[in-house]
């Protein structure tokens, strides 16, 4: 049960992974265009980089999703065969260049493994408490219905299991002792 849940809690997360940072990335891509047109309310830091990528920094894979489409068009791409691991991007084309931004996936992927690992630790730990719990309780009634079989073998045709219970368990170890 506990890696069933494991396993539909990993395919939620990453599922939903790609939605979320897309939605950042896009973020991301309003402040780029507003600070490339110069509109943007706060003044550009001369000390840092820009906010976005332009001309043959663009990714070529971008540059082919916006081919064809309209100007005000933004596309989105998640790139997973990066060295460094994934990316969100998102282009459009502003003032006849395109323009890119991304946002590195990197923890959110390393997030996801360490949640890997946790549902892992969790599925074994509930194997580990289950398993002894469970063999514990049904060890006396399998040694009271393998004792009656034992009798039952040696010819006392009379034999019966010995029950203090009324339940399920002493309903299906009955049959042992007709």
């Amino acid at each position: 049960m506990a890696v069933g849940i494991g396993v539909l809690a990993h395919r939620t997360i990453v599922d939903r992974s790609p939605h979320i940072s897309v939605g950042y990335v896009l973020r991301e891509l309003d402040i780029a265009v507003d600070e490339f047109r110069g509109t943007r309310s706060a003044p550009p830091d001369p000390a840092r980089s820009p906010g976005y990528l332009t001309g043959d920094d663009v990714p070529d894979r971008l540059r082919k999703l916006l081919s064809g489409r309209l100007a005000d068009t933004t596309v989105t791409w998640y790139d997973t065969e990066s060295r460094q691991g994934p990316w969100t991007w998102a282009a459009r084309r502003v003032d006849g260049e395109v323009l890119a931004t991304n946002l590195h996936m990197g923890a959110e992927q390393r997030s996801i493994e360490a949640l890997d690992r946790h549902i892992r630790y969790a599925a074994l730990a509930t194997l580990a408490v289950v398993v002894p719990l469970t063999l514990l309780a049904t060890e006396p009634i399998l040694r009271r219905v393998a004792g009656t079989a034992c009798r039952i073998k040696h010819g006392d045709q009379d034999a019966r299991p010995l029950s203090r219970r009324h339940d399920e368990i002493d309903e299906k170890s009955s049959p042992v002792g007709r």
